[in-house]
């Protein structure tokens, strides 16, 4: 999964208001890793 795949499953879930607060936290770590320039692995990095 990568940012975008990160991004349409969380969208999806807010649609049917399901809580996922792992995925949340790996979205948000997914892009500080991103900001650094370390995403180059994808979510293999985190």
């Amino acid at each position: 999964m990568d940012g975008r795949s990160l991004r349409f499953h969380l969208d999806s879930a807010e649609n049917m208001q399901l809580p996922v607060p792992g995925m949340k936290r790996s979205k948000h770590l997914y892009e500080e890793l991103s900001e650094a320039g370390g995403d180059h692995d994808g979510r293999q990095t985190l």
